[in-house]
């Protein structure tokens, strides 16, 4: 798409930020991707220098990556423009880099990083493949000294941004300290008890079993 004589578009397309292979516990995992982008001027008078915006298609969020496959289930997580995951990217709020055109006629490329995050405490989520997809993703562009993503950049083009992960099944085990308390007499059995907590993903079947621990023993056990 064009403004005036300045022409950008988004070369990678569909892009794709992958989570990769995940398992639990799901703690706000990360993950970032580059866009690369292109920007070329054909007039002397044209500005040297073009700001270069990507966004989404809407402001939702957080976002859900839905399962592939049945049963149905979903993952949230957010576009960020920035590695402190303030600023969620949305159709207002864009990721954006400034691409120099010192020559005419020429095609000048950028990488826009975007990053994302998962949401906190998914922790009852069904192992398998997860997608999001963005068919209409904006991006736009402007070669004014004051272009500003969210203000006075207009819409000039769409392309396709997925988000991917894949979750295995797996388990997660919390236990609370045995704590046998103070005593100044040990010539007679002093008993304790607690707890442990098994967290794990849908349908996984899990064993839990104790074994001797540092000492290899099971009778008696030892504590160091």
């Amino acid at each position: 798409m064009a403004h005036a004589t300045i022409t950008c578009d988004v070369v990678v397309d569909p892009a794709e930020l992958a989570f990769g292979t995940l398992t639990l516990p799901l703690n706000q995992n990360t993950a970032s991707t580059e866009v690369e982008v292109r920007c070329m001027r054909t007039q002397n008078s044209d500005s040297s220098r073009a700001l270069m915006c990507i966004g989404t298609e809407s402001n939702l969020s957080p976002r859900t990556m839905n399962r592939t496959t049945t049963p149905a289930d979903t993952l949230t997580f957010n576009y960020y423009s920035d590695p402190a995951y303030s600023q969620i990217v949305n159709y207002t709020n864009n990721a954006s880099a400034t691409i120099n055109m010192p020559q005419r006629n020429v095609w000048y490329n950028a990488n826009i990083r975007l990053y994302g995050r998962l949401s906190a405490n998914q922790l009852d989520t069904t192992p398998g493949d997860y997608l999001n997809q963005i068919g209409g993703a904006v991006y736009g562009f402007s070669g004014a000294n004051n272009a500003n993503c969210a203000t006075n950049v207009s819409p000039a083009g769409t392309y396709v941004l997925r988000a991917t992960a894949r979750l295995q099944g797996s388990c997660t085990i919390a236990v609370q300290p045995l704590n046998f308390g103070s005593h100044n007499n040990l010539a007679v059995v002093r008993d304790a008890q607690t707890s442990l907590t098994v967290t794990c993903t849908n349908g996984t079947a899990y064993t839990v079993k104790l074994d001797g621990g540092r000492a290899g023993s099971f009778n008696p056990r030892r504590r160091y």
